[in-house]
This record gives C-alpha cells, structure tokens and sequence, in this order.
C-alpha cells in the first residue's frame, strides 16, 4: 500500500512540474508573436480633442506602416469607438488587435 501512495504522489509531482514546465515555454511564445499596442488600450479623449495614433509594434519592432487601421473614430460625437488594427506577418500569418477610444 505505501508503495502505491509513494508512485501516486510521485505521479501527481511529475504532472505538476509538467505542466509548469509547458506554461513557462508556451506562454512567452504566445506573447511574442502578438501584435501589440504602443500606449493603453482604452483611451479616454476630450469631445473635439484630435487623436494621435500612437501604432503597434511585433516582435519588438514598430509595424504601424505595414499594417492596416481601420478607424471610424469621430472626435466630435460623443461615444465609444474602436480601432481594429490588423498586420501580416512574412509567413502569412494575421495578427489582429484593437484599441478602445471613448470620446467624451
């Protein structure tokens, strides 16, 4: 009976360790290959207030030239907007993200 108890708690060890093993790997990867906003991601603008666009980097390089914003953002009309930006990366792949901007 010990013996079993012993290989059941070395069992549950090993799935443990694993498990953090695969998160500690599989989580900065994740990361890395997102596209991410320069500055929040909620922002709260002034009624008639103009809005810089402060762009998205990838990789830990600037990609706001190559990437599409599409932006129906009106500075002078209160309410909540959304700019949806969306990037290929070389291999093929569409990374998207999107920055909230509420004008009031």
């Amino acid at each position: 009976m010990t013996n079993r108890i012993k290989s059941y708690k070395l069992s549950w060890i090993i799935v443990v360790i694993s498990l953090f093993i695969l998160t500690i790997l599989i989580i900065p990867i994740k990361e890395k290959n997102s596209l991410k906003l320069n500055g929040k991601e909620n922002i709260m603008l002034s009624l008639g207030a103009e809005y810089k666009e402060l762009g998205v980097t990838y990789k830990g390089q600037d990609v706001t030239a190559k990437t599409v914003i599409n932006n129906n953002l009106n500075n002078n009309e209160e309410g909540e907007y959304k700019i949806i930006y969306t990037y290929k990366t070389i291999k093929g792949k569409t990374l998207k993200t999107v920055r909230k901007v509420i004008v009031k």
